[in-house]
């Protein structure tokens, strides 16, 4: 509540493919984000005022789960930090197409939260044709697969 209400964060649905989207500082300036860097600052947040909160980057979307809580509760940062139950995860996974894994609603460690933002930016930048930029991130992505 305290990043949503208080401080105005929110998902950038209007421009979900805008780079900034992407790049923390950017995200804390504007307080608008995607649901991975929504949700990294929402885990380390809560990190800094001790709530244990992991990232959980199902296929699609990415959300936090706070550890500690049965059943098991994630927060969806995109959408102003509305609350769901792993069946709302699980029904979010089906809309996809998918069928539900329990390594879905597995926490992801710090480097698999890196990659992936790297990945959507690689992306991004693949789909403008920013070829500068595409190379740079494909360089920082070398770093993790080393």
């Amino acid at each position: 509540v305290f990043l949503f209400k208080d401080k105005g964060f929110s998902g950038n649905q209007e421009q979900y493919y805008d780079p900034d989207n992407s790049f923390m500082h950017l995200v804390i300036d504007r307080r608008l984000g995607i649901p991975i860097t929504l949700a990294a600052l929402y885990v380390f947040v809560a990190a800094r005022v001790g709530i244990p909160a992991v990232g959980i980057g199902m296929p699609g979307h990415f959300l936090v789960r706070i550890e500690g809580v049965s059943p098991s509760l994630y927060l969806d940062a995109f959408n102003k930090g509305s609350w769901l139950k792993e069946q709302d995860c699980r029904q979010f996974i089906a809309a996809t197409g998918l069928e539900f894994q329990p390594h879905y609603v597995e926490p992801s460690s710090t480097p698999a939260i890196l990659s992936r933002m790297l990945r959507n930016l690689l992306s991004i930048y693949e789909d403008t044709n920013q070829e500068t930029m595409r190379r740079r991130v494909e360089a920082l992505l070398d770093c993790f697969d080393s």
